[in-house]
């Protein structure tokens, strides 16, 4: 038996309400921080009441999670693309870093709130968990480059693929760390970290 037409509206008003609490929250996330951002002025940009935003995430937390959950997502689909170009792992490498740089310098709301809520992942079990969660899984696909290059011969089998992957996400928050501080001349930085990494792994 097929549900009644308004069960399937109500559901279909649910989701879209949800979309714009998430679309607001990641706003005042990225633009206050996490202790400054307030269920309430969130509900009110949202249009919906401090408890309806309770009633679809439980608390601050729950939606700060889900805020970040839902970016991460959209970062993992393009992160994927570009780690799938095993036949030139080095270019893949490359690749994976510069969309990684655009990809933030593009969507501020992404880098800002996955700074602002990393500030609290000491304190915030879920937010720590989430992000490391995120930095796990990309590890992952750089390491499976790695591989993929040690087994056409083009790297070498003592470099550790896990070392690597950490120098990758290290030299780039170190790079988007320096921008937000206003450091000048960080484009022939960013533009060398490929060849810099690539390069000593060559077989």
């Amino acid at each position: 038996m097929n549900g009644h037409p308004d069960d399937d509206g109500r559901r279909a008003r649910g989701v879209a309400t949800r979309e714009t609490i998430l679309d607001v929250a990641t706003r005042h996330f990225a633009k206050h921080g996490y202790r400054r951002t307030l269920l309430e002025e969130v509900a009110a940009d949202a249009g919906v009441s401090k408890g309806l935003i309770r009633f679809h995430f439980a608390s601050k937390d729950g939606l700060a999670v889900e805020v970040l959950r839902r970016l991460q997502l959209e970062e993992a689909r393009w992160i994927a693309e570009a780690a799938g170009h095993k036949e030139d792992p080095p270019g893949a490498l490359a690749r994976l870093l510069e969309r990684q740089h655009m990809h933030r310098t593009d969507r501020t709301d992404l880098a800002a709130v996955t700074a602002a809520l990393a500030m609290e992942a000491s304190q915030k079990p879920a937010v720590r968990e989430q992000l490391a969660n995120a930095y796990t899984w990309y590890r992952g696909q750089v390491e499976k480059v790695v591989e993929a290059g040690r087994h056409e011969g083009i790297f070498r089998d003592d470099i550790s693929a896990s070392a690597l992957a950490g120098l990758f996400l290290a030299a780039l928050d170190g790079v988007y760390m320096h921008r937000r501080l206003g450091y000048e001349g960080l484009q022939p930085v960013r533009d060398s970290i490929p060849a810099l990494l690539a390069t000593p792994v060559r077989a």
